[in-house]
């Protein structure tokens, strides 16, 4: 019989999302398949570079994020043309900090997701730096539950 041991430390949404993940069911696609030698194979996720998210890959992203970063980009979301750096911590009622470490963690999850552009990206405003959330990306989280 075998036997596995794993030990996942961090905070308690850290942790939350790394068992959801790995109670993911694979694909199916993917199911009954063998490999064959020969050129690597893309995986359901790898798009080519500057491809546009669709709703599983953004909803598979939402599941691996923390509560704290689906408020960020579900604010940042609601503003098309982009929401200031200041203005985006009052919204949140955060410090620059925590927001920062936030969006961090966003980058961080961005694995399994090649090719695609980043989720959250830095623009510049008329009134300083901000971000704006991907079209393509904006669109599901409307529709998504923070």
């Amino acid at each position: 019989m075998a036997r596995i041991t794993v030990t996942i430390e961090g905070e308690w949404e850290e942790v939350r999302n790394v068992l959801a993940s790995l109670t993911e069911r694979p694909s199916p696609e993917g199911r009954g398949k063998e490999r064959r030698a020969g050129p690597p194979v893309a995986g359901p996720e790898e798009v080519v570079e500057g491809g546009e998210w669709t709703e599983g890959q953004v909803r598979r992203l939402w599941r691996r994020l923390s509560d704290d970063a689906r408020r960020v980009l579900k604010e940042v979301a609601r503003h098309p043309e982009g929401i200031g750096w200041q203005a985006l911590q009052q919204a949140l009622g955060m410090r620059a900090r925590q927001v920062g470490g936030t969006l961090s963690s966003v980058g961080h999850r961005m694995r399994g997701f090649a090719g695609l552009p980043r989720p959250i990206e830095k623009v510049t405003l008329p009134e300083g730096p901000g971000y704006r959330v991907h079209p393509s990306v904006a669109r599901v989280i409307a529709t998504l539950e923070p």
